[in-house]
């Protein structure tokens, strides 16, 4: 039997199971000709919500080969661990906890009434 992995987060710890709301940061918008370098990351933060199905220490259980080179250009930096979540339209995705933050934890009713406020926009 697997150990129950738990991840610390900037406030809180997350588990498999967990339901919670969060903002994810993708890929920033560089410009590499302006002097000094700029970066912008607030162009490339996102809201998520779901529920925890899979945290992954890449260290331990390690990416293959085929997709460190098929995602060399990933979005943004990889970390340690990599956290799927189920959204709530039953996709899974997975984000690297470095770029996870504002997490909370939330109760299904107020998952639902998330979603609900989604769809009437």
């Amino acid at each position: 039997m697997e150990e129950e992995r738990e991840i610390e987060m900037t406030t809180q710890s997350i588990v498999v199971g967990d339901k919670i709301s969060f903002e994810y940061m993708d890929r920033p918008l560089s410009r590499p000709d302006e002097y000094p370098k700029q970066v912008e990351h607030n162009h490339s933060v996102r809201e998520y919500t779901g529920e925890v199905t899979d945290i992954r220490d890449i260290q331990e259980s390690k990416l293959n080969h085929e997709t460190i080179l098929y995602n060399k250009n990933i979005k943004g930096d990889r970390s340690q661990f990599l956290v799927t979540v189920k959204l709530p339209d039953d996709t899974h995705k997975s984000f690297y906890h470095g770029r996870i933050f504002g997490v909370q934890k939330i109760d299904r009713k107020s998952m639902m009434q998330k979603l609900l406020k989604l769809i009437r926009n």
